[in-house]
């Protein structure tokens, strides 16, 4: 039988809108506050690339592998997600670490269905060497995130 194995890389540049709700005010114990939070994210895509492909043919025939290919025009260069999150801020001296997991929810179909089938640039070699076409698809990842907050202003409470 016939297969594919390919990768397909991809690097962003990713812009987080979030709102959080304390849980509790205070830091329980003076150490550590439980929060959640939602929020936005867009994402804008600098290039992706097929990678690492071969195809398998059956047996008798040569199989198919070559250098990695540039394929940004089959993906819409803006995409949008909601995000879900839960985690702990802690305080450390003066600074604040956080931990959370989130979860994006894609809300937009990532492929650019108009070049789908361009014959054009190294679509050409993925559709006709190899023949891969991507089907319709949206884009949910989850996430550990680790922050440093450093508090830049400091406050003073008026004395009346």
């Amino acid at each position: 039988p016939t297969s594919l194995t390919a990768q397909i890389s991809q690097q962003l540049l990713q812009l987080n809108l979030i709102g959080q709700y304390p849980f509790k005010r205070k830091f329980v114990n003076n150490f550590f506050q439980p929060y959640a939070g939602v929020g936005f994210a867009s994402s804008y895509l600098l290039n992706s690339n097929f990678e690492e492909a071969e195809l398998n043919v059956e047996p008798g025939f040569e199989d198919v592998s070559g250098a990695p290919l540039d394929n940004t025009l089959n993906y819409k260069p803006l995409n949008f997600s909601a995000i879900l999150l839960a985690g702990v801020k802690f305080k450390v001296t003066e600074l604040y670490v956080t931990a959370d997991v989130r979860y994006y929810w894609g809300l937009n179909n990532v492929v650019n269905t108009e070049n789908r089938y361009s014959q054009e640039g190294d679509n050409v070699e993925i559709m006709n060497r190899y023949g891969y076409i991507n089907n319709d698809f949206s884009i949910n990842q989850a996430a550990f995130t680790i922050g440093l907050i450093y508090p830049y202003f400091k406050p003073k409470k008026l004395i009346k």
